[in-house]
């Protein structure tokens, strides 16, 4: 037997292909079956850019006779998202278990006990991982420690002395740390962070918390990070030079002006004395498709972009769309400044 789904109904064909039943549901998505019984196990999903809509898990208990589900579950809100769910469905000891993922959900295992479905284990409770979206990831150099971002905004961080212990970062008892992006600055224990078109902020790294920094608070304008239809938000990149200053990509949000998804180069010098910072264009950098900066010991500043088309291309990647439209290089600046004036970029190198 096949079953196929369409946007609001699933047919049933035989294995010639001759339609058997249909069945309606609006927005079918993964189905599973049990072998040897009649139950189907449905997920519905609809929703748009801005999460306005919701998943839901249906149990049939007979897909030959039925045409209302038994069981209706909602599952919360969700978006439109490229990835679909997963289901499978197995029978041990002759109970029947039900396991359904999908990406801004954790792992739940539901018993089929007949009349309802019963969660038995949810993974984002039962174990130390608590990411659904890992998207960026920066070390504190000073103490090992693996902070993770993930694409909803939150933050998490791994402590070398707690292996394999995943926390969310928290600003106190009750209040986490959100963010698109982190950057470490582990000379002097600070933490630099931006969310969905925010200013980038600074707090100190704390024992426990993360700490704001009320002089700090809008050290830059507020950065449009990089969006894209179906992808959700993404950060192009933050980094700390040695001498404490901030590389930022992105461009600023300015009023009345539309929204520039580009991602120049910005070099910002802090002045303690008015607690502000100068802010150093990179004017030749451009930008358009830019993501990722990077310092290393000496303060060579590492960047990296699309740009003109590539120059190597391996055997068989020669009319490859994919490959030759999404590959960059890595530009390579050295400081002009030095570390007793304060800035090691004084200006554009």
């Amino acid at each position: 037997v096949i079953f196929c789904t369409f946007a609001n109904l699933f047919k049933i064909l035989d294995k010639n292909g001759k339609l058997i039943r249909e069945i309606p549901v609006s927005f079918p998505d993964d189905i599973a079956l049990l072998p040897n019984s009649n139950s189907l196990y449905i997920t519905t999903r609809f929703g748009d850019y801005h999460k306005n809509g919701e998943m839901k898990l249906l149990k049939f208990n007979d897909w030959t006779i039925d045409d209302k589900p038994l069981i209706s579950i909602s599952l919360g809100a969700v978006g439109q998202y490229n990835q679909r769910p997963y289901l499978a469905v197995c029978e041990n000891e002759g109970l029947k278990y039900l396991w359904l993922a999908y990406t801004t959900l954790p792992v739940l295992v539901y018993q089929d006990k007949g009349s309802n479905l019963e969660l038995i284990k949810n993974f984002y409770e039962a174990g130390t991982q608590r990411m659904l979206d890992f998207q960026h990831t920066t070390i504190d150099q000073k103490t090992n420690d693996l902070y993770l971002t993930d694409g909803f905004g939150s933050c998490f961080v791994m402590k070398e002395n707690e292996k394999l212990a995943i926390k969310r970062c928290m600003i106190d008892s009750k209040t986490p740390l959100f963010t698109l992006e982190v950057a470490i600055d582990s000379q002097r224990r600070y933490l630099y962070r931006h969310g969905h078109m925010t200013s980038v902020s600074r707090y100190l790294i704390g024992d426990e918390f993360i700490i704001p920094d009320k002089k700090y608070q809008e050290i830059t304008p507020a950065i449009c990070n990089f969006w894209a239809i179906g992808l959700g938000m993404f950060h192009r990149g933050t980094a700390v030079a040695p001498d404490g200053n901030l590389a930022v990509l992105g461009a600023h949000l300015k009023k009345n002006s539309p929204v520039n998804y580009g991602g120049p180069l910005n070099y910002y010098v802090f002045d303690s004395t008015i607690n502000s910072c100068q802010e150093i264009k990179f004017e030749k950098f451009g930008g358009v498709q830019s993501a990722g900066v990077r310092f290393d010991l000496k303060g060579n500043m590492y960047v990296g972009k699309l740009s003109e088309k590539p120059s190597l291309i391996p055997k068989g990647f020669e009319v490859d769309p994919s490959f030759n439209d999404n590959m960059g290089r890595i530009y390579k600046y050295s400081p002009n400044g030095t570390m007793e004036s304060g800035s090691l970029y004084a200006k554009e190198p």
